[in-house]
């Protein structure tokens, strides 16, 4: 997320990987968002468990068939490029290009567990408030510089500045420590005066960067590396293409295995998924649904998509103006949304239907009531009748700027007529969106249709600084204290029955409420030639390729 829109895409065709980045930085202006994750589950009674001191994989998402091979340049279609270097600055593809050169404390799993990565094992206080941190010994910057707790520190530091870390949700989730301490180059003591459940999230999105390189501040932030990660950067060939090498000295014994990365700026999608065809490229990210479903069907091609991204296709409403502050309006629009067609025709069955957001990993997720808005015309008309409301003529703001929305608005036009709702649709550029989208008070007159994420992630940090959920800054200008304070309480709540509990009642408030609804699951997607093994998805959108190798 960022406070700060990034400089526009090199083209004007955004594809739904870059869509669904542009909204959660742009749109969570508003929120500072942050990125927050699954946190562990054990009572207050009970300290969760230090990690394992060796490191665990992530979520596999291309077989590993026979033996891994050393050797070869991975060559990967980008349809966007990256707008600068910074570790601790977030982008659509800087999570697959800029976070290869460097690392983090922790990553988790398929199922949210925090795992090592630069730090080896920890121990977290059985009330949440403090978490001691083992710091892996002996590893080096790309330029031989040791790696202490000092980096840490500095980093910590460095992400409350809001220029640096708020778009990316660092500078509140740093806040949270009120004592960092170091007592020796291997340790590292961070201590809260509340509980932080979601502390791993901190983590799992803190790229450690080295002070000499990052400072001073401004364009040498910007343009130079120095990280910790598998590969090093090579050359940076603005709005071209990004190259990486090997780092020898990479702290996972034996990888990467590849030599090398070239990631292609390619501004044209299908003609992205044309040069993987015809053997120009190994791996594409984000091809258009209909080539993602063709390749899937053939044998000489791996595609996949990121079941732990946490992206979701969402509606909302501006519970500023009438009808629509009421709640039994809100609730009769999300009993016309047909997700189920939409999620089977335009989406062609690779996204799921919900009317929740929270992804299955999540502690959130509720499999009774995922689909708690069946499609039912007749429950629609009923609400309608129920709150007073007849010959009801609406908007819906949506952009072609984003792949998918433009259909959706069509097939709810369709079935809103069938009740007598008049839809119009208001079709604007990605930047017109957003506006309306970040006023204060929003500025669009009915509902949107966007997309979203971080909804596999800790549910408390979700609700409080996501744009669609924040509730002090939200993009549907919806305020209950009654929701506030049940979002508090679920960000400090340490204990995990009271917990699941509080999130029993968000949910009920959520589909009560319906300010803001999800439509569908939007996983990113990704097709590679079947000559790439070892892919790895992670809760960070990106994809991990420091276990790839071709053969």
């Amino acid at each position: 997320m960022h406070t700060d829109l990034w400089p526009s895409m090199p083209d004007t065709r955004l594809t739904r990987r870059s869509a669904l980045g542009l909204f959660i930085s742009s749109a969570s202006v508003i929120t500072l968002a942050a990125c927050q994750a699954s946190a562990p589950t054990q009572s207050s009674a009970t300290p969760p468990p230090a990690a394992p001191t060796t490191p665990v994989a992530a979520v596999g998402s291309t077989p590993d068939t026979g033996r891994p091979k050393q050797g070869g340049t991975l060559r990967i279609g980008i349809p966007n490029d990256i707008p600068n270097l910074d570790p601790n600055y977030s982008s659509p593809y800087g999570f697959d290009t800029v976070w290869q050169i460097y690392d983090r404390l922790t990553q988790y799993d398929d199922q949210l567990q925090p795992q090592p990565r630069l730090a080896e094992s920890w121990e977290v206080s059985s009330d949440y408030k403090q978490v001691k941190l083992n710091l892996r010994k002996g590893l080096t910057f790309h330029n031989g510089k040791p790696f202490t707790s000092d980096d840490v520190k500095w980093t910590i530091m460095r992400v409350r500045d809001p220029g640096v870390g708020g778009g990316a949700g660092l500078t509140p989730q740093s806040n949270w420590w009120t004592g960092i301490d170091t007592p020796d180059k291997n340790t590292i003591v961070l201590k809260s005066d509340q509980p932080r459940p979601a502390m791993f999230d901190f983590f799992e999105y803190l790229n450690i960067g080295d002070q000499q390189t990052l400072e001073p501040q401004g364009a040498q932030a910007k343009t130079s590396t120095n990280g910790l990660g598998p590969f090093s950067l090579q050359e940076w060939a603005q709005g071209d293409h990004i190259g990486m090498v090997k780092n020898q000295s990479y702290w996972h014994s034996g990888l990467p295995y590849l030599d090398g990365i070239t990631f292609s700026v390619l501004k044209d999608v299908q003609g992205m998924t044309a040069q993987l065809e015809a053997g120009a490229q190994d791996l594409v990210l984000n091809t258009t649904t209909q080539d993602f479903v063709r390749l899937k069907g053939n044998p000489s091609y791996v595609a996949g998509t990121n079941p732990i991204s946490g992206q979701y296709y969402c509606v909302g409403f501006n519970t500023g103006n009438h009808p629509f502050d009421n709640k039994l309006v809100r609730q009769a629009i999300n009993y016309a949304i047909n997700r189920q067609r939409f999620t089977e025709t335009v989406l062609q069955g690779i996204q799921q239907p919900k009317s929740l957001v929270w992804a299955p990993a999540s502690q959130a997720y509720d499999e009774a009531r995922v689909n708690y808005f069946g499609f039912d015309l007749d429950k629609a008309r009923s609400l309608l009748a129920q709150a007073g409301v007849s010959n009801l003529s609406m908007e819906l703001i949506v952009s072609n700027a984003y792949p998918g929305h433009p259909e959706f608005a069509q097939i709810l036009q369709s079935d809103l007529q069938t009740i007598g709702v008049t839809l119009s649709i208001n079709q604007t550029d990605a930047a017109g969106m957003l506006a309306a989208l970040n006023a204060k008070p929003p500025t669009y007159k009915g509902m949107y249709v966007f997309s979203s994420g971080r909804s596999q992630l800790y549910p408390g940090t979700t609700l409080s600084v996501t744009a669609p959920f924040a509730p002090a800054s939200n993009i549907e200008g919806f305020s209950d204290p009654a929701y506030s304070q049940l979002v508090e309480q679920i960000n400090a709540e340490a204990d995990a029955t009271k917990r699941k509990q509080e999130l029993k009642q968000v949910n009920d408030l959520l589909l009560d409420q319906a300010f803001t609804s999800a439509i569908s699951s939007a996983d990113n997607n990704w097709v590679s030639t079947n000559h790439v093994h070892g892919i790895v998805n992670t809760a960070h959108i990106g994809l991990d390729y420091s276990g790839v190798w071709l053969g």
